[in-house]
């Protein structure tokens, strides 16, 4: 994966994500700003869960950690 930009936002992400940042454009901004190993931690965590609703309720709580982000 190589470093997203808002250009090649949804390259790697996992749909449930995208969806979320989609929708929430302050998440995504803070998404698209972290350092790519933050990035592929949270894609990997996400990409993990075996379930649907597993990576959906991962995906919402990625939102809600991203939120609470501080650099």
């Amino acid at each position: 994966m190589g470093y997203l930009t808002s250009q090649n936002f949804s390259q790697g992400i996992p749909l449930e994500l995208e969806d979320l940042l989609n929708d929430d454009p302050l998440a995504k901004s803070i998404f698209i700003s972290l350092p790519p190993s933050h990035k592929k931690e949270y894609i990997a965590w996400i990409e993990e869960a075996k379930k649907e609703n597993t990576r959906k309720s991962r995906a919402q709580k990625a939102i809600s950690m991203l939120k609470k982000y501080k650099k």
